[in-house]
């Protein structure tokens, strides 16, 4: 059915029943009525009423259309596509950035029942020849803009019956026709369909939970229930402008920003791609009040200072989804632009979102916020299956009525998806709190997610394993400040080949935001007795740790930890600065580092000589540049034996190095920090800050002290953007330690002591300790500044519990109870 004036009247009090009165204050927010009507009947169905308010505008033109304009060429383009052949049940091919010509061939396409598939148009030849075979395409509408060859010859190669140009300014060339005309006039009667809410809108390009590429099934009832669940908590009204910046062919864009604006009756203001300038002069030109995002753009935005030229004071809220948004960056962006920034959470598979935070009330953008009104969840442990409690983490499912259909002509990965009780396992790790707010703390699931876009990493592999010189691979998530995640690949090699060789042979084969961004060549890929690929052990060797372009200062660096830790930090990508007394164990550590590839230089000065301290960090600016992330590792354990029969003033002396050092050190690199707001301090307080340690009470006291300094530095360093943690890494088996376990046993000595403590299974392991700093200095930890961590702590559970902790104390000293003591 065509989208007109009879139609409207048909839905509107339908309309008017299930959108707008859910998200009015004081209103239960229980499942909205799902209209029995298509998408383009639904989001236009009051087009008519709305006559010349803008529906859209293309930023980049100032071209704009009004609701009555819109109605008006989209009729004319479905009855235009009809006259050529298209009829309800083919399969169209859209492929275009955004623009006005996009929404219009979506909306036109999909009233006379054709079923559209969005190609990205960055995508590659076989990528697009894939697509349009598994959908079983027949009509390609794209842009001038791309590039022809590869288009004509995905055409030609997949079947495609004839290809449509749209555009404002477009002719058609060889093989294309210009789809173009029915918007100026000359209207071409067609045959008219009947559709209803059960037929198939779109088959949506999605990864699934793993594996490779599919399409989902999305009927129209399915996106018209997604519009309503997320419509319900979403304030949109007409007096709004909404930017569309994020890809309308993403079902993110697609459902949050082209139909639920235009349901609404608000303005699309419409960017065809994302740079910080043209989106702030944007806002400022059509005074934007609302935009969706994704988190690489709203880190640029609280980056660029080209926000200060321009008036934002129009916005209102930005809402964050297709990858994970850290509160930190939240908070900055909104600090940045004056307004709120909200995260949300969906999946293709559910048409959409099923979770987003509030326009008002509380702010919380570290949570996706509650499920939307017709939206139910579970939360399950991902082996048995039970259901969980409150703040304990464990796989989200979701059932809704926008759930799709099913996969594209795979069955197997549709059950493996949708339980017999119709719940969605999405793959996604979850705490949820009493309040029934989510948060996502991890992935079971496979799927990178690049900018928002998924990757799935089987799909690199295989191309990885064509390449001669590979004789296995496996590619894993990668954390990255501005993607979010790229992909990385773990490399086996059976003849000589370059990372840069192996980034290129994928990059010649898939679309840009899927290509290996980074390479690390191994002897073995861990894998299962079955011969599974055990990602979550690759994951683990730099989960959420790639320090590329970051200048770690570790004191003490020469050896022990402080050079376990160099090496560990310099593998990560940091470029490690280095201070100790001795020049030859630091020349040592910078031999390891700069062998394996690394950056490391070092300056040789005694933590307890201000001047020589200063001097050698002055060096190593010059060398490295300014530090982003401080280790205070320098120390000594202090004289031995009973407190009362030691020297004082050796005894004092322990406090110089391990607390004095520690506090002149931060005193010279915390302004840099301060200047460019942001940091990190890990103060390494060992075993011997939280547990009894007897016979080295200097040892004990001072490093206790450096954990209370901690508190009481984090406190003082917050509102500069600064954390600040104290770290005892365990008992570990290197450096003095190591030194110990060589004495002769006797229990009533230090070293005796460590002995046992090893002995009795007590110690810790180096690689653990290394991996927990690592993680911290990567800035996993920033969320629990002030707090004392010991590497028996699980950093993902504390992070997933924090507002439990939060009024907890921040340092406690444990004492143990052993035969030993």
């Amino acid at each position: 059915m065509l989208v007109n004036e009879v139609a409207a009247k048909r839905i509107e009090l339908i309309w008017l029943q299930s959108v707008i009165a859910p998200g009015l204050p004081g209103v239960s927010r229980g499942a909205p009525a799902i209209p029995d009507v298509t998408v383009p009947e639904f989001v236009l169905g009051q087009a008519h009423l709305r006559g010349r308010r803008r529906a859209l505008v293309d930023a980049s033109s100032g071209r704009e259309l009004t609701y009555a304009e819109l109605a008006r060429a989209v009729r004319e383009g479905g009855e235009w596509l009809a006259a050529r052949g298209v009829r309800a049940g083919d399969v169209l091919a859209l492929c275009s950035p955004n623009s006005i010509e996009f929404v219009l061939s979506w909306y036109a396409a999909s009233s006379i029942g054709a079923v559209i598939t969005t190609v990205n148009p960055m995508s590659q030849q076989a990528e697009i020849v894939h697509q349009l075979r598994q959908s079983r395409a027949r009509w390609l509408v794209t842009t001038s803009e791309l590039p022809a060859p590869k288009l004509e010859a995905a055409a030609r190669a997949s079947g495609i019956k004839e290809t449509f140009l749209i555009g404002a300014d477009v002719e058609a060339g060889p093989g294309a026709i210009l789809f173009g005309q029915p918007f100026l006039g000359g209207v071409v009667n067609g045959p008219q369909a009947e559709l209803s809410p059960p037929d198939v809108a779109a088959l949506a390009p999605s990864s699934g939970t793993t594996g490779l590429p599919k399409l989902v099934v999305l009927t129209h009832r399915s996106l018209v229930a997604g519009l309503c669940q997320a419509g319900a908590l979403d304030r949109t009204a007409e007096d709004d402008l909404v930017a569309a910046v994020v890809p309308l062919f993403h079902i993110f864009g697609m459902q949050l920003s082209m139909h639920l604006t235009l349901l609404r009756g608000a303005t699309l203001v419409i960017l065809p791609r994302f740079e910080v300038g043209t989106f702030l002069r944007a806002i400022q030109n059509y005074q934007v009040t609302k935009a969706r995002l994704v988190p690489p753009i709203l880190l640029a935005l609280a980056k660029s200072e080209l926000v200060d030229d321009y008036d934002v004071s129009s916005l209102q809220v930005l809402t964050s989804a297709a990858a994970p948004l850290r509160a930190e960056l939240a908070h900055a962006c909104a600090r940045r632009l004056g307004c709120r920034v909200r995260q949300g959470y969906g999946l293709t598979e559910l048409a959409g979102g099923t979770h987003v935070g509030m326009e008002e009330g509380p702010d919380r953008p570290d949570s996706i916020g509650p499920p939307m009104p017709g939206v139910e969840c579970r939360v399950i442990d991902p082996d048995t299956g039970a259901d969980l409690r409150p703040g304990e983490a464990g796989e989200l499912l979701v059932r809704a009525g926008s759930v799709m259909s099913g996969y594209l002509n795979d069955p197997e990965a549709t059950k493996a998806t949708i339980d017999a009780d119709g719940w969605v396992h999405t793959g996604d790790i979850v705490t949820v709190d009493a309040d029934g707010w989510f948060r996502i703390t991890d992935r079971i699931k496979e799927l990178i997610r690049y900018n928002g876009y998924q990757v799935a990493p089987a799909e690199l592999e295989e191309i990885l394993l064509t390449h001669p010189a590979v004789a296995d691979a496996a590619v894993v998530r990668s954390p990255d400040e501005q993607a979010g995640e790229v992909p990385k690949a773990f490399v086996v090699l059976k003849a000589p080949a370059s990372a840069e060789e192996l980034t290129g042979w994928v990059a010649d084969r898939v679309a840009p935001y899927k290509r290996v961004r980074r390479v690390e060549f191994t002897d073995e890929i861990p894998k299962s007795p079955s011969d599974k690929i055990l990602r979550r052990m690759l994951i683990e060797r730099e989960h959420d740790c790639d320090l590329t372009g970051t200048v770690v200062l570790v004191s003490g660096g020469g050896r022990g930890l402080g050079r376990l830790l160099a090496s560990t930090l310099a593998r990560a990508g940091a470029a490690v600065a280095l201070l100790a007394r001795s020049g030859v164990e630091l020349d040592a550590t910078v031999d390891e580092i700069t062998r394996a590839g690394g950056t490391a230089a070092a300056a040789i000065a005694d933590v307890t000589d201000p001047q020589a301290l200063e001097a050698a960090v002055a060096r190593l600016h010059e060398q490295l540049g300014p530090v982003d992330v401080l280790i205070n590792n320098a120390g000594t354990i202090g004289p031995a034996g009973p407190t009362w029969e030691l020297d004082p003033a050796a005894w004092w002396r322990t406090f110089e190095v391990n607390l004095g050092g520690a506090v002149a050190l931060t005193s010279i690199v915390l302004p840099g920090m301060i200047a460019t707001g942001h940091g990190r301090i890990l103060n390494i307080t060992s075993n011997a800050g939280g547990y009894r340690w007897p016979l080295r009470s200097a040892d004990a006291a001072s490093k206790a002290a450096l954990a209370e300094l901690t508190e009481t530095l984090a406190a003082e360093t917050r509102r500069y953007g600064i954390s600040v943690l104290s770290v005892d890494p365990g008992l570990v088996p290197i450096g003095l330690t190591q030194s110990a376990m060589k004495s002769a046993p006797d229990p009533g000595t230090p070293s005796g002591w460590v002995q046992n403590q090893l002995a009795s299974g007590h110690g810790a392991d180096p690689d653990r300790a290394a991996r927990l700093i690592l993680r911290l200095a990567g800035g996993l930890g920033d969320r629990l500044s002030g707090r004392h961590l010991t590497v028996a702590d699980d950093l993902d559970s504390l992070l997933a519990r924090i507002d439990e902790t939060k009024g907890n104390n921040l340092y406690t000293l444990r004492p143990r109870t052993d035969s030993a003591v």
